[in-house]
């Protein structure tokens, strides 16, 4: 394997995504207090999904109440927005409905999956829990309301593009079709595991995942980040947003979560490496963090507080 190797980011692509984000809110075009409903209507008069059992039967019920506050967009930043990720273990209530929906399918838009996720009910509410979700889609989403751009064309003008990640986006040109890195196969079975296809663009431009990218492309990013927001002369984030993004954005709120219990959480622009009970949050410092075994170094991103 050479060093021009591109590999899948999965959910390595959060943190650029994220990024993208931020820089809507430093041009003052988004608002992390704000309702998410005021740049999504159809997040309004969200339901949160409450379980309860019958004392004779232990059958269980869901029942739909008003969430206790509207979703902001500072809770899908931080996943504290009550939304899941059903692709996770165990199978709730709340994940089943996701699956029912297909709301992991990729044959549809990234505005058709978050509409699905806006008739999806909370599994808890706003500001309450954190629980890895499929919040960052809805960031995503909010990036292309407002800039009226496609996800990809948007993260390429204002992320990829200004470092010079040449190599980075949601697919790669036929002339780099080579340099995909490919698993090993299965010692058991011989196969290979599913793996998303990068070579055409998708038609699912995902804030959680889907792009793609070499070592060194992900190194400029984020040295770009620890640089305080600039390389190069380049500047993508101001330093005092950076800096408030490296701080723990969650406080109180729970994080008991299964996982967030796995020690190794991965937010939007907040990252829980430990376990709640270590509580370590380094205000600043860099720490590993992993998911769908794409692993890297950064800082732990939070939204502003």
């Amino acid at each position: 394997m050479g060093t021009d190797a591109i590999f899948r980011l999965a959910s390595m692509t959060k943190p650029i995504v994220s990024v993208a984000a931020m820089t809507l809110v430093e041009g003052g075009k988004l608002f992390l207090g704000d309702p998410v409903s005021e740049y999504l209507p159809q997040f309004a008069d969200m339901k949160v999904a409450v379980e309860t059992r019958d004392s004779r039967t232990g059958a269980a019920t869901l029942v739909l109440e008003p969430a206790s506050t509207p979703v902001t967009v500072q809770d899908v930043l931080r996943h504290t927005a009550g939304m899941v990720n059903p692709g996770l273990q165990p199978i709730t209530p709340v994940r089943k409905r996701y699956i029912d929906a297909g709301v992991n399918d990729e044959d549809q838009t990234l505005a058709e999956r978050v509409d699905k996720i806006a008739r999806m009910p909370l599994a808890h509410h706003p500001g309450t829990v954190w629980d890895y979700s499929h919040g960052v889609d809805v960031t995503g989403r909010f990036i292309e309301v407002i800039s009226g751009m496609s996800l990809d064309r948007f993260v390429a003008q204002n992320a990829t593009g200004p470092l010079h990640m040449a190599d980075t986006g949601y697919h790669v040109s036929e002339d780099s079709w080579n340099r995909i890195a490919q698993p090993m196969a299965d010692p058991t079975t011989g196969k290979l595991p599913d793996q998303p296809d990068v070579r055409h663009p998708p038609k699912l431009f995902s804030g959680n995942s889907g792009m793609a990218g070499t070592a060194a492309d992900y190194l400029r990013f984020s040295q770009m980040l620890l640089n305080g927001g600039v390389l190069d002369d380049v500047r993508i984030l101001g330093t005092g947003t950076v800096a408030h993004m490296t701080s723990d954005p969650l406080g109180p709120i729970s994080r008991n979560t299964a996982r967030s219990r796995d020690g190794s959480s991965c937010s939007a622009l907040s990252c829980t490496n430990q376990s709640p009970s270590e509580r370590r949050f380094f205000r600043g410092h860099l720490h590993p963090y992993a998911a769908s075994s794409a692993t890297g170094w950064r800082a732990p991103f939070a939204a502003f507080r």
